[in-house]
């Protein structure tokens, strides 16, 4: 299989806050046809793009991605996203992780 490493850091306050992912194939073969998913709680979150699409992930060359998420309701307290990371050539996802999402602050989104 696929020899996939992901890291997620949350960028911003609230109520808007952006993931930024940094995907990196540490394998030896290209992955093809690469869908990147979020899934959340829709009463209380909403993600702009819940899918980002990738050609092919070359071994070696991280590639960054952006999801920027709206929290709906700042009063919930903390939360949690989802990442799927999934290719077209497999059923299953060939890697998943969980986001920890702060409270939301109602700043500026910085960065």
């Amino acid at each position: 299989g696929a020899k996939l490493r992901l890291a997620a850091q949350v960028r911003g306050m609230g109520p808007l806050f952006r993931i930024r992912l940094s995907l990196h194939n540490t394998g030896e073969e290209p992955v093809a046809d690469v869908v990147v998913a979020f899934s959340l709680n829709p009463a209380v979150y909403r993600v702009r793009q819940p899918l980002l699409k990738l050609p092919a992930l070359v071994p070696g060359v991280p590639v960054q991605l952006d999801g920027d998420v709206d929290c709906l309701q700042p009063a919930a307290g903390p939360g949690s996203v989802r990442v799927f990371v999934s290719s077209a050539r497999s059923t299953l996802p060939l890697l998943s992780a969980l986001v920890k999402l702060p409270a939301a602050q109602g700043g500026l989104l910085e960065g």
